[in-house]
């Protein structure tokens, strides 16, 4: 990083907030507060921050929660890069307190970044993560809904897989040993179903005999087949 910059913006990046602490080049602060992962609170304080001259944008994690603000700060024509984790304990250690916060160290990553910029490394603009964030229209939107699954606001609608693991395998298991169960799969897959649809539709069978022993508190009986 030989260029020259005059706003030094350090994002401590999270997975639906960052922390951005951006200063000159002597050092003072022009913005220290947290923000969200959101594409147009990202425009607005990068644009915002070009008023003072060229910025270098900072983060302590190029992929993943830190892909968005990468690509936003690009497309607003700022530089990027970002600060590894052992060079950002390094820097750490040369500032006073022992707390970790995020407003700490978003500002130890921008002053590391205007004071120690040999520390910085380059973000890959061919990585695959980038690549695919090109288009940013309705992309803040998703990854917003994407960290409210994992806040725990709404329920998961992908269920609970290793629960579905254990029914497909006891459903795979009783198709080979169990007389009526078998019966059952062979029947799906004589309807051309292949062998893991023909499984699934064995556990959905089972699964819906445990609710009806479950709500009638009864218990299983094997019913005889019917004469033909």
């Amino acid at each position: 990083m030989d260029e020259q910059y005059e706003v030094f913006c350090g994002l401590d990046v999270g997975k639906s907030e960052h922390h951005a602490a951006a200063l000159n080049a002597a050092g003072e602060r022009v913005f220290d507060k947290p923000l969200p992962q959101d594409e147009a609170r990202l425009r607005e304080l990068f644009t915002g921050l070009q008023q003072h001259g060229r910025v270098l944008v900072i983060v302590d994690q190029p992929n993943t929660i830190g892909a968005l603000p990468i690509a936003v700060a690009r497309d607003c024509g700022c530089t990027v890069a970002y600060l590894p984790g052992l060079a950002m304990r390094k820097a750490a250690d040369l500032y006073p307190g022992k707390s970790k916060t995020d407003a700490r160290d978003a500002f130890i990553i921008a002053e590391t970044a205007r004071a120690m910029p040999h520390m910085l490394r380059a973000v890959d603009r061919d990585s695959e993560v980038l690549a695919a964030l090109k288009v940013l229209s309705g992309f803040d939107a998703d990854l917003t809904h994407e960290c409210t699954s994992i806040r725990g606001e709404f329920p998961a609608r992908s269920g609970n897989k290793q629960l579905k693991n254990a029914l497909f395998r006891s459903a795979w298991i009783a198709s080979c040993h169990h007389a009526a169960s078998k019966a059952y799969y062979q029947k799906k897959r004589a309807q051309g179903k292949k062998h893991n649809a023909a499984v699934i539709c064995l556990a959905r069978r089972r699964c819906d005999v445990i609710y009806s022993m479950l709500r009638h508190g009864t218990f299983y009986e094997e019913k005889p087949a019917l004469a033909a």
